[in-house]
């Protein structure tokens, strides 16, 4: 498939066509990665970033997990 690099400001942009848009689930706002090979470059889509509240989403207390003695000067 063929696109042209357009001026967009002091960068250049690339116009991504619909047909691949739709093939690789991106949508406006996401975030890819792009790396240069020497050659050209390719795009991924980045890994998701998660917050603390998201990971610890569904996580119960710590009732039941023993964490062994206090060292140190730990308050517990």
């Amino acid at each position: 498939m063929r696109t042209t690099i357009a001026k967009w400001g002091n960068s250049l942009a690339l116009r991504i066509p619909a047909a691949v848009v739709e093939q690789t689930k991106l949508g406006e706002g996401a975030t890819v990665e792009i790396a240069a090979d020497g050659v050209g470059f390719r795009v991924t889509p980045s890994p998701p970033r998660y917050t603390l509240a998201e990971l610890m989403e569904g996580f119960e207390s710590d009732e039941g997990v023993e964490w062994g003695p206090p060292r140190g000067a730990e308050v517990w």
